[in-house]
C-alpha cells in the first residue's frame, strides 16, 4: 500500500475551435517513448500519439498493481506472461491466487507464503493460515461474499483499462461509475 507517481496526465487537452479540434500551444509529441515500462500502454512503443486510453491503461494496470501486490516489471511476467494476463485468467474463480494477501492479513491472522516456499509454482503467492480464527483454513472465508464480488468487480475493470489495445478500452466515465456501484455495495455491506 505504498503510492507510487503514475504516468497519468500525459494525454493532453485538445483544444475546439472554430476549425474544428486542435492540440493545445503546450501540446506534445510523439517522439520518443512516453511513459514509464509496465505502466506505459503498448501503442506508445509504437510511437502512436497520447491519448486519453493510455491514460486508462495506465490505471488499470495501477489498480492491478495494488490489488495484486505485484507490479508489472516483476520478474515472474516473461514468456508472455504479464499482470494483465496473470490476473485475468484467474477470474473470477481464482481471485484469492492473485490478491495480495496482505489485503486479508489483519482480520484472518494470514501470512503470504510464496508457492514456490510449498513447492509450488510461478511463485504465486497464496494465503496460509496461523491462527485459530478461520476453523476452515480457506481463503474464501476471510471475506464476505459482498466484498468478494467487489475484489472481483474492482479486478475486472483493472483487467478491462489494461488491454492491449486503445479501442478495447472503456471509457473513464464508464470505470467511475463502476467503482460508485462497487462503494456502494461495500458501503451498504458494512451497514448491515
Amino acid at each position: 500500500m505504498v503510492g507510487h507517481v503514475s504516468d497519468f496526465g500525459l494525454a493532453k487537452l485538445l483544444s475546439n475551435n472554430n476549425s474544428g479540434l486542435s492540440r493545445s500551444k503546450s501540446g506534445s509529441t510523439t517522439i520518443g517513448f512516453k511513459g514509464t515500462i509496465g505502466y506505459a500502454p503498448p501503442e506508445y512503443g509504437m510511437e502512436l500519439a497520447i491519448s486519453k486510453q493510455g491514460d486508462v491503461y495506465s490505471y488499470g494496470i495501477l489498480v492491478l498493481e495494488m490489488f495484486s501486490g505485484k507490479r508489472p516489471t516483476n520478474e515472474m511476467f516473461k514468456d508472455g506472461l504479464n499482470l494483465h494476463n496473470f490476473v485475468k485468467r484467474a477470474l473470477p474463480e481464482g481471485v484469492f491466487s492473485v490478491l495480495d494477501p496482505l489485503l486479508v492479513r489483519e482480520e484472518t491472522g494470514a501470512v503470504p507464503v510464496t508457492a514456490q516456499e510449498e513447492g509450488g509454482m510461478n511463485g504465486i503467492e497464496e494465503i496460509v493460515e496461523t491462527s485459530d480464527n478461520n476453523s476452515s483454513g480457506s481463503e474464501e472465508n476471510v471475506l464476505t461474499e459482498t466484498e468478494k464480488k467487489c475484489v472481483i468487480s474492482v479486478l475486472e475493470t483493472g483487467v478491462a483499462c489494461s488491454m492491449g489495445s486503445a479501442n478495447q478500452r472503456p471509457n473513464i466515465a464508464d470505470v467511475l461509475r463502476k467503482l460508485v456501484v462497487v462503494r456502494e455495495a461495500l458501503l451498504a455491506d458494512s451497514i448491515r
